[in-house]
């Protein structure tokens, strides 16, 4: 048996348009993959550290050194204003309200409360 040479077709009893179908999608196949890393290859050339770096600097730089300053002042300052203003609400409140006679007179006199 072993000096007899055997095809595939043979062994695996099937014609060879079938065989041929089967190389055809394993081609196919190679080559999908083929294509899928040399996507993955310029994917990852894409995201190197240099060029995400110089995004990643310019970003953060901008907002870290320009922006959070100008925001924490606006916060503050908001902030300040809101208090006075509430503070004045607050302190002028009895000047804007009719004073209510109700005829009483106040005592000095603690006596009711021993």
């Amino acid at each position: 048996m072993l000096s007899e040479e055997i095809d595939i077709e043979t062994l695996c009893a099937v014609d060879s348009d079938k065989l041929d179908e089967i190389k055809a999608a394993v081609k196919n196949s190679g080559a999908a993959f083929a294509e899928y890393a040399s996507i993955m290859t310029e994917t990852n050339e894409a995201l190197e550290c240099s060029r995400i770096n110089d995004i990643f600097v310019e970003l953060f730089q901008d907002a870290l050194c320009t922006s959070s300053p100008s925001t924490f002042v606006w916060i503050f300052s908001t902030g300040m204003v809101v208090y006075i203003l509430g503070m004045f609400i607050i302190l002028f409140r009895g000047a804007l309200l009719p004073v209510a006679d109700t005829g009483e007179t106040f005592d000095d006199d603690y006596s009711d409360y021993e």
